[in-house]
């Protein structure tokens, strides 16, 4: 029986591609991934966003505002001049929050946006979405949330699985007693 060297080689090389070709299939999902994560919002979730954000507004104004005016009621501030700096300071801070968290917006002073969206409903709402409908999108927009989500529970699922073909030509090797130290391992 004769040895085969350059059949042994062909293995090891062939074993090689492999793990390398995996190692690329799974830094690829990966970035796809990544880019769907990363992806601007469709405008269609902007827009539901924003017409969701006016209906709360419809809903908790009513609410927001009796709880800052029984707070104002007690209080001196009511009795400050509008040019006061802490009632400048309590409209800008509001709105930034508002803007930033909206999900955990409490009235503390004046609730001028939320107000407004409230008051103005679908008056306002109405040129707000037909505006968002017809803007520049910063960048190409991405799937939707529900979209995105599905797509990457999927993505998830693909690079587990290469994840674990890969596992599984690494243990043949490491029992086959080759070492693939050329092959990044990623």
């Amino acid at each position: 029986m004769s040895f085969d060297a350059a059949s042994l080689k062909s293995q090891i090389t062939d074993l090689a591609a492999a793990v390398a070709t995996l190692q690329g299939q799974v830094q690829a999902k990966k970035q796809e991934r990544e880019d769907i994560i990363n992806a601007p919002l469709a405008r269609s979730d902007v827009a539901a966003f924003v017409g969701e954000l006016f209906d709360r507004a419809g809903v908790e104004y009513p609410r927001r505002l009796s709880e800052s005016l029984a707070g104002r009621i007690t209080n001196a501030d009511l009795t400050l001049p509008p040019d006061n700096f802490y009632v400048r300071q309590s409209l800008s801070n509001n709105l930034a929050a508002l803007h930033n968290h909206p999900q955990n917006f409490k009235a503390e002073a004046i609730d001028l946006e939320f107000g407004l969206m409230a008051l103005l409903g679908d008056t306002l709402k109405t040129p707000i979405l037909a505006t968002i409908a017809v803007m520049d999108w910063p960048g190409t927009p991405g799937l939707t949330l529900a979209a995105r989500t599905t797509q990457v529970a999927a993505l998830n699922a693909e690079i587990a699985a290469l994840e674990a073909d890969l596992a599984g030509l690494m243990t043949i090797a490491d029992a086959s007693g080759v070492s693939l130290h050329g092959v990044h391992m990623g």
